[in-house]
Formats: structure tokens, C-alpha cells, sequence
């Protein structure tokens, strides 16, 4: 299980999108990874939409490039995982966004 944490945490670099696109290597390395990230995406938009914040406006944002790369990557484990619930969950994901 702490494998599957590291690969979702940030790894430092000088401002926010260099820390993600730097951490979506080793996200992507494990389905599982991709899977609670999607989770934890999903929450924090979700929390920041309910109290009407800011924050919300930019995980919107960053919603698309991730989205992009966390579905293009799920498609190298298709032998792996269950896409009917795969779906239901980018089904979540897309709602916390608000699409």
C-alpha cells in the first residue's frame, strides 16, 4: 500500500505544475496509483465546490491535462482492471468538475 502512496505524492519542484507533471511518471507506473488519484482528485474538487472556493476554479482546470494522461495511461492496464467501474468512477470524477 505505501508503494501505491508514494506514486500519487508530489514531488518537489518550483511551483505546482512542475510538481505534478514530475509525479505523473511514477503515478502512471500502477494502476492502482491512477485509480486513487482519481479518488483523491475527485474529493478535493468536490470539497472546494461545496464551500464555493476558489480552489475549485483550478482543480477544474487542471482536470483536463490529467484526465488526458490518467485515461491514456489506464489503456496500457486494459488486461488488469474492470473498465465498467473504471467508468463509473471517471462518471464521479467528471461530475465533482462539473462536466
Amino acid at each position: 500500500m505505501a508503494d501505491i502512496v508514494l506514486a500519487v505524492t508530489d514531488v518537489p519542484a518550483e511551483n505546482r505544475l512542475l510538481r505534478q507533471l514530475n509525479t505523473f511518471p511514477k503515478t502512471v507506473k500502477d494502476y492502482r496509483a491512477i485509480i486513487l488519484k482519481m479518488c483523491d482528485i475527485s474529493a478535493n474538487a468536490d470539497y472546494w465546490k461545496g464551500i464555493k472556493n476558489n480552489m475549485y476554479v483550478k482543480y477544474q482546470k487542471e482536470y483536463s491535462y490529467k484526465k488526458y494522461i490518467f485515461k491514456t495511461a489506464l489503456k496500457w492496464y486494459k488486461n488488469d482492471i474492470n473498465f465498467t467501474e473504471i467508468n463509473k468512477l471517471w462518471d464521479f470524477c467528471n461530475a465533482a468538475h462539473g462536466l
